[in-house]
């Protein structure tokens, strides 16, 4: 290996008995594999000789040890235009993947905004859950008090099941649901349904005289109601903001950013479409599970 010897790797390792590796000894008939990787801007190009057989791929190639064999590998420096297509790939690859990113933003604002829509819904069924852990504080237990629980869960999970997609589509463009990137987007997606909501939110009627008192006292109970959950507001936003958070500080942590190095990673293999069809899998054998524990 007279040439370019230092980015020469050779795969087959030496096999010839009692001899140092570092002779490259191989006993007769034995075929020893090349590769001849890029080394950064310095690119192989080809064989200049040596080789018995060299791959579709030609930065691999074989010698059979017949005899003694010398191999010689041709590299150069890339080319102003192959810097050019470098970068140019670079940028592409980059403009892809964040627009995959951004799809992920938008999907969770809209899963945001859903959830807001069927909060009422989502309030009732997380109740009955909160009454039988009530009851269960005060020392009532029993077969009921299993099944409420049981039916709180499955309520929940059937009804999250109806932003199950959107949640998927962010966990699918954000390169998975363990992510710093799906938490990111979760929070910006949030952040943007609570800010739209703030900024169209509208004063509170003044109850009419000519209501029914069953009227007033649901308009004084949904006022106090509202006092109440605007002097939690803060306190909760905040508290969520927390969470939110420490996700993405977790999972940058981890080192699990979720930013693929190139678009046909993010787009077209094979791990980008399996992460959708995963997460729906998953929260659809949640809600099983949760409904055949419902089932008395």
């Amino acid at each position: 290996m007279p040439s370019d010897a230092d980015k020469l790797e050779i795969i087959t390792a030496p096999n010839c008995p009692g001899a140092d590796a570092a002779a490259h000894l191989y006993l007769g008939g034995t075929a020893v594999v090349l590769h001849a990787p890029d080394k950064g801007n310095v690119l192989f190009r080809n064989w200049s000789s040596g080789p018995d057989a060299v791959d579709a791929d030609p930065h691999w190639a074989s010698v059979v040890m017949t005899s003694d064999k010398t191999v010689v590998p041709y590299y150069s420096e890339k080319s102003a235009g192959e810097y050019i297509s470098t970068y140019g790939t670079l940028v592409g690859d980059n403009l892809a993947v964040a627009s995959k990113k951004m799809i992920g933003v938008a999907s969770a604002a809209v899963s945001a905004y859903v959830q807001t829509i069927f909060l009422n819904a989502t309030l009732v069924a997380s109740g009955i859950g909160y009454f039988a852990q009530g009851l269960e504080l005060v020392g009532v237990h029993g077969a009921v008090i299993d099944g409420m629980k049981a039916a709180s869960s499955a309520m929940s999970s059937m009804i999250s099941l109806l932003w199950a997609p959107l949640d998927c589509i962010t966990a699918w463009s954000a390169g998975g649901e363990n992510t710093a990137i799906f938490a990111a987007q979760n929070a910006i997606g949030t952040a943007i349904v609570t800010a739209m909501a703030a900024g169209a939110a509208k004063p509170q009627e003044m109850v009419s005289a000519t209501q029914s008192t069953f009227q007033k006292l649901t308009a004084q109970a949904t006022a106090l109601a509202t006092k109440a959950a605007d002097k939690a507001a803060p306190a909760i936003q905040g508290a969520q903001a927390i969470i939110a958070a420490k996700k993405v500080y977790d999972a940058a942590a981890s080192g699990n950013i979720g930013w693929e190095s190139s678009a046909y990673d993010a787009w077209a293999s094979q791990n980008s479409v399996s992460v959708y069809t995963t997460c729906m899998a998953n929260k659809a054998g949640t809600t099983a599970g949760n409904l055949e524990a419902a089932m008395p």
